[in-house]
């Protein structure tokens, strides 16, 4: 038995094109969300957000938009959107969405933006030990979830 070559690409998973891509706040959350969307050519077709790995943090994140179709493919016109929460993959700068045939889109984020997407209304419940200000905010150290119920009992 002969032992053959490899690609190291997985070819179940391929860049597909997208549509739109933007961020997004998540509401309650303390991050906000990458949002694409576009058309994709198979019913049953799977679409996720894949973050590039680097070994240092880079100026744009890459985020690859990639599909996976199982066993037989169905052809057919399907919308798809799919969303990333933005704790991680981050890039200095911000991010950079890519898709197929070259397609590739930067957004800027910044820590604020990324943490802080409903302009401050989340920071009250936030409390910071040990942290470094960063426009007049506290931020990194150990991050705290502080209760705001009031305890009328005391």
């Amino acid at each position: 038995m002969a032992v053959t070559e490899q690609s190291n690409t997985p070819s179940s998973w391929r860049l597909i094109r997208y549509e739109d891509a933007h961020v997004e706040s998540s509401g309650s959350q303390f991050f906000s969300y990458l949002i694409v969307s576009g058309v994709a050519a198979y019913a049953n077709i799977r679409v996720e957000l894949m973050p590039l790995v680097y070994i240092d943090v880079p100026d744009y994140w890459g985020i690859e938009v990639v599909g996976s179709v199982s066993f037989v493919a169905l052809p057919a016109i399907t919308p798809y959107e799919v969303r990333l929460p933005l704790d991680r993959a981050m890039g200095r700068k911000g991010i950079e969405v890519i898709g197929a045939d070259g397609q590739s889109m930067r957004i800027d984020v910044t820590f604020e933006d990324r943490l802080n997407p409903d302009d401050g209304a989340n920071l009250d419940l936030l409390h910071t030990k040990s942290g470094r200000t960063l426009g007049g905010r506290t931020l990194g150290g150990r991050t705290e979830r502080i209760d705001t119920a009031i305890d009328d009992e005391a």
